[in-house]
């Protein structure tokens, strides 16, 4: 039983206050800060991720046109021996880890040098993703390279159709 003297009666706002604090309108935009920043970090990395896997897409298709008789045999090799033969800090290792081609061991340093030579790719994997990722020598870069290709697909199989 509650006594009115003790408890008087009050309406609602004089008790608590109907708005939200300060600190909880503070706590509200920090974690809208952090979602927001959380949100575009994570679609320019997967932004970055699409251009490198395009720009390496692209590396293979113009290794096939330019050295068809490759066969694409050693491309994946060649990437991984290109980033830790030339890259500062894992160069360290390039000497001590190995590599198996053509039922042999060699030296992940040697063998990225035979791959580099000029009966193979003729250049270091980074130089090629350079050549191709900024659009050096005419190639447009950041993978529309591809759209020139897809043009005269396009164009070569109109000239080939027959019309009525």
């Amino acid at each position: 039983m509650l006594a009115s003297s003790k408890w008087p009666i009050r309406p609602i706002g004089e008790m608590m206050p109907v708005g939200t604090s300060p600190a909880a309108r503070f706590q509200a935009v920090q974690t809208r800060a952090r979602m927001g920043a959380a949100l575009w970090s994570r679609a320019l990395r997967f932004i970055l991720f699409v251009w490198l896997v395009l720009t390496i897409w692209v590396i293979w298709y113009r290794v096939g046109l330019y050295r068809p008789e490759l066969h694409h045999e050693y491309f994946g090799r060649w990437i991984l021996c290109g980033i830790v033969n030339d890259t500062p800090l894992l160069n360290r290792f390039a000497a001590r880890l190995p590599m198996y081609a053509d039922h042999s061991w060699y030296t992940l340093s040697s063998f990225a040098q035979w791959l580099d030579g000029p009966e193979m790719y003729r250049d270091t994997f980074y130089s090629w993703y350079w050549h191709m990722a900024t659009g050096l020598g005419g190639y447009y870069g950041l993978g529309t390279d591809l759209f020139a290709a897809r043009t005269r697909c396009s164009a070569h199989r109109m000239a080939t159709q027959t019309r009525p």
